[in-house]
């Protein structure tokens, strides 16, 4: 899956997604997608995510509901064949919510970042889960921090694997450390989902923006600081004991040339 927010085919800036898959060592382009209702400057491709024979791509701008509310779109695979399966919007659209500004799925779970929502805080962010039952998707939930503060734009990254959420917020400020940044770890119990950790660099600094980017794999959550002026890339894992259920921290660091 590769994004072109920028593309222009379906409509100036609407956006557009290239599928590709390999036979054997080659790579060939299967499909485009664009949106069946493609807006102006929507910039669908700006997140992509797949899982399976399903595709979940983020349009942060899109004016639909109101200016840059957003939106998601599900396709499914048939044959060689993408068909738009589902619009996903938020149910409380807003102006800059940018809705669909990360995207993730697993199975029939998808979760989209909405780094301008303002519940709790101005620009605080949020994520929303929806399921699917039968070819039809509805929210589960909209998730939140426990702390919710202006600025943060929880949601900037987002990781999803079975009943486990990460959640990136680069801008987080702990303890007057500006835009050091933070990783949020959510469950899903039932239909409910809980912050389970709020999770930190030991050696955070200043503009890190720690949470940039995140992935998951089982009980193990990756996320990437952003390149810091120091040329210093610091990568750092997060895992669950299966015996404490608690998040330990390691780090390494990689000098990136300049």
């Amino acid at each position: 899956m590769v994004g072109a927010p920028l593309d222009s085919a379906a409509s100036v800036h609407g956006g557009a997604a290239y599928v590709f898959v390999r036979d054997g060592e080659t790579w060939a382009e299967q499909a485009k997608l664009s949106a069946g209702d493609a807006g102006f400057s929507a910039e669908f491709g700006n997140a992509v995510a797949i899982s399976g024979d399903t595709i979940v791509v983020g349009a942060p701008l899109d004016p639909a509901d109101a200016f840059q509310a957003g939106a998601a779109y599900v396709f499914v695979r048939n044959g060689t064949t993408w068909i738009e399966q589902a619009k996903l919007t938020p149910p409380d659209p807003a102006a800059n919510k940018q809705f669909g500004a990360t995207v993730a799925i697993d199975g029939d779970t998808a979760a989209i970042g909405a780094i301008g929502d303002g519940q709790g805080a101005f620009n605080a962010g949020a994520i929303y889960v929806f399921t699917r039952s039968v070819g039809t998707w509805a929210q589960q939930a909209k998730v939140l921090s426990n702390d919710p503060r202006s600025g943060n734009l929880l949601g900037f990254s987002v990781g999803l694997e079975g009943n486990t959420l990460v959640a990136g917020s680069p801008f987080d400020e702990d303890a007057g450390i500006v835009d050091s940044g933070a990783l949020y770890v959510f469950l899903r119990n039932g239909t409910s989902w809980s912050q389970e950790a709020e999770l930190r660099a030991d050696d955070g600094e200043e503009f890190d923006h720690f949470g940039w980017s995140v992935a998951l794999s089982g009980d193990r959550g990756s996320r990437r600081n952003w390149l810091a002026p120091t040329q210093q890339l610091a990568i750092n894992l997060a895992f669950r004991s299966a015996c404490t259920e608690t998040w330990r921290r390691s780090a390494r660091s990689l000098t990136v040339p300049p």
